[in-house]
């Protein structure tokens, strides 16, 4: 409650009393660019109370955070925050969803001295890592770009992007 208060000589006179209730400005959630691979889905992260996700600036263009977002291409998201009071007080922030390419990987193999060699080469140019397996499973410490093997299976090689891109090969 704020009040004015005027001096006249010994009278104090009450002159005007207003009620202010002070809304906090709400605080939009800040979430870091990712990178996902073309075509695949991605599941938005959930949000604090009283966020939400949209496709434009303004809390326009509701999306749907139970439903995996289809990525074809880089796209910006909007995180909107407001308080639901009048005034409606309001904040925004966003974050960059970056298609990239899968990386693309080509097998070969051959044997020399009785060793069999199988190297993955990555054809898209991307800084990647490595991880080999065969039917038992992911083969502990195979993480260079060949294997040697002497054993009769099938092996795989997963390559994913070193930036951390939600992207591996097929």
């Amino acid at each position: 409650v704020l009040s004015s208060i005027v001096s006249n000589g010994c009278n104090v006179m009450l002159t005007n009393t207003e009620s202010v209730t002070i809304t906090p400005t709400p605080q939009a959630q800040i979430l870091s660019d990712v990178d996902v691979c073309k075509g695949s889905s991605y599941m938005l992260p959930m949000l604090n109370s009283g966020n939400s996700y949209f496709s434009s600036p303004g809390g326009v263009g509701p999306i749907n955070s139970s439903t995996p977002l289809m990525i074809n291409s880089t796209q910006m998201i909007y995180v909107y925050a407001q308080s639901g009071t009048t005034p409606n007080c309001t904040s925004e922030s966003s974050f960059t969803i970056t298609a990239v390419d899968k990386p693309v990987v080509i097998l070969e193999g051959g044997c020399v001295n009785n060793v069999y060699t199988i190297t993955a080469t990555v054809v898209t140019g991307e800084s990647v890592t490595y991880q080999w397996s065969n039917a038992s499973g992911v083969i502990a410490g195979a993480t260079s770009s060949s294997i040697n093997v002497n054993q009769d299976g099938s092996y795989s090689c997963k390559v994913s992007l070193s930036s951390g891109a939600q992207c591996d090969s097929d």
